[in-house]
């Protein structure tokens, strides 16, 4: 596996234990992560914020053990999105849905596309698909990932991962049909 900057960062906070080193990856990680463990759970930012903790936390416990099988990035993904399944299954983390939408880049892309209104509209429409497909959809469209890295992250075949974003999108197209 080819390894990348941030992983050879992490590499070294494994080693050395340097705080700045763990501040550069959560300074670069934290916002679209959080962006993705809200568009899956539909938790309001708060909530988030909580599971964002829990999966730096493991991130800052598994630096001396890491043995990279991926890059960081996506091993990073990888967590949140199975921390956020957790949290969809238990129930006393589910919450009503917050209207309000996380400060990320992908985020001031919907803003131009549609106004708040048709964005809360999208939001709880979001809350229709099944996990699996929020989270697939989540990852290609608002963190732009590729078909190969969201397949890694969700540990799924290419199949998979074409399959969860048709229906996804199939299921969207049909629930939003003359809402927005």
């Amino acid at each position: 596996m080819e390894q990348d900057q941030d992983t050879d960062l992490y590499i070294k906070y494994g080693e050395t234990g340097d705080p700045k080193l763990f501040r550069a990856l959560w300074d670069k990680y934290k916002g679209a992560v959080l962006t993705t463990i809200m568009r899956i759970t539909l938790l309001p930012k708060e909530g988030a914020e909580d599971i964002l903790q829990e999966v730096f936390i493991k991130v800052m416990d598994e630096r001396g053990r890491f043995t990279p099988k991926a890059k960081f990035g996506t091993w990073l993904y990888r967590m949140a999105v199975n921390r956020s399944y957790n949290a969809v299954r238990d129930k006393k983390e589910q919450v009503e849905i917050d209207d309000r939408l996380p400060d990320e880049k992908a985020d001031y892309a919907l803003d131009r596309l549609v106004d708040k209104e048709r964005a809360i509209v999208l939001k709880k429409a979001l809350g229709e698909l099944n996990e699996r497909q929020r989270a697939a959809l989540t990852l290609r469209e608002f963190q732009e990932k590729s078909y190969a890295e969201i397949a890694e992250i969700m540990e799924v075949s290419l199949d998979a991962v074409e399959s969860l974003l048709f229906h996804a999108r199939t299921k969207l197209k049909s629930i939003l049909k003359g809402r927005i």
